[in-house]
């Protein structure tokens, strides 16, 4: 975008799975034996990270706006959102 003419901010992509944000920001290296399998294409968010483009920050799964919309939701959870 900057060609464009565009100063873009990286975007912040919030995670509640604490594995996933390591395999993310580390890559191949905090891979297990059960994540081998995974093809080099799925690692296009950790380029990306390592550019700079994304953020990865972990959120709490009770804080997830997306489960609002997704999931039944019980009592006080329901009304938070």
């Amino acid at each position: 975008m900057l060609a464009q003419g565009y100063n873009m901010k990286p975007t912040i992509l919030y995670q509640d799975n604490e594995s996933a944000i390591k395999l993310i920001n580390n890559g191949r290296r905090s891979s297990s034996s059960k994540t081998k399998h995974i093809d080099n294409r799925y690692f296009y968010v950790h380029d990306k990270v390592q550019k700079g483009e994304i953020i990865v920050s972990y959120l709490p799964t009770v804080k997830m706006w997306a489960d609002g919309f997704s999931k039944p939701l019980q009592g006080n959870q329901f009304l938070v959102f």
